[in-house]
């Protein structure tokens, strides 16, 4: 999907034969340059293969990334037609300092959007950005099941969605109650499933020791 659309904005920003040109010369010059190093390296078509392998899983990372960092969350269009400026709230944050220690303030993302220019380690937390229940790492691995993501964050969105009165640039900013009830049973849940997992993990571990050990004796 990002592909395509990508391909299509080249063409209507460089004409239709500008366009395809360079979505082609994009798309060739990762496999020239895979195959030189390939074989100067004597890796051969594995070597090739395993360089699209990890450009695929990359990829796959970033989208997820991607659709975690913004999920349902917009910007109010304007009666001029344009979109309201991009401010603390269009953006999940997280506070976690391990998982953000880990990925250079990257769940700090509303401050990145808002003031692109700042560097990543003074990057700040806005007490009016929406809080995701758990860090970055537990939310990727949660977007790969939709149903459950979508169980934890859809009432969280509807919450952020609504902007109280006194929001003002987030100046005396409070969160309402309907975001905070939202944000503890997010929480809840995120506690219901790691818990889960737990013991499914365990049980799983027990089964297969007991499996391992009674094929020993036998």
């Amino acid at each position: 999907g990002t592909w395509l659309s990508s391909w299509r904005h080249a063409r209507a920003k460089f004409g239709e034969a500008g366009g395809n040109a360079r979505m082609l010369a994009y798309a060739v010059a990762p496999l020239v340059w895979a195959s030189i190093i390939a074989r100067r390296c004597g890796g051969g078509k594995r070597a090739v293969a395993a360089f699209y392998v990890q450009g695929l899983l990359s990829a796959c990372l970033l989208e997820l990334v991607n659709f975690t960092e913004h999920y349902g969350l917009t910007r109010d269009k304007l009666p001029d037609g344009s979109y309201e400026p991009v401010n603390p709230t269009h953006s999940w944050n997280s506070s976690h300092r391990l998982s953000n220690a880990f990925l250079f303030n990257l769940q700090r993302h509303s401050d990145h959007h808002t003031f692109a220019m700042r560097p990543y380690h003074l990057l700040r937390s806005f007490k009016e950005s929406p809080t995701l229940p758990t860090g970055y790492p537990g939310m990727i691995t949660l977007a790969c099941v939709p149903p459950l993501f979508r169980w934890v964050m859809d009432p969280l969105v509807k919450a952020a969605k609504v902007k109280p009165e006194n929001y003002k640039d987030g100046k005396d900013f409070a969160k309402d109650q309907q975001w905070i009830e939202a944000e503890v049973t997010a929480k809840r849940k995120i506690t219901f499933l790691s818990t889960a997992v737990f013991v499914l993990s365990t049980w799983a571990l027990v089964r297969s020791e007991r499996a391992f050990q009674t094929r020993q004796h036998v």
